[in-house]
């Protein structure tokens, strides 16, 4: 695992979305427990983005491109 780069509020939920370093988004709960793991970025992310009900994720990083996520 490596440092978190960005961290985003869910809306209409109670979850936090993360993206860092080894190239992946965790949902987390409220206590800090993870409960979804989304890969397929190659490279560090270091951008996340969310749509006001949270339903999609959006990451950017150092491969150049933005990846998109149903959460």
């Amino acid at each position: 695992d490596k440092e978190v780069t960005a961290v985003r509020y869910l809306g209409g939920s109670d979850l936090l979305a993360t993206c860092s370093g080894d190239a992946k988004v965790r949902l987390l709960d409220g206590a800090g427990k993870e409960v979804k793991n989304l890969t397929g970025a190659a490279d560090f992310l270091n951008s996340l983005a969310t749509t006001p009900q949270g339903g999609w994720l959006i990451t950017g990083g150092q491969e150049g491109r933005l990846h998109a996520w149903l959460s």
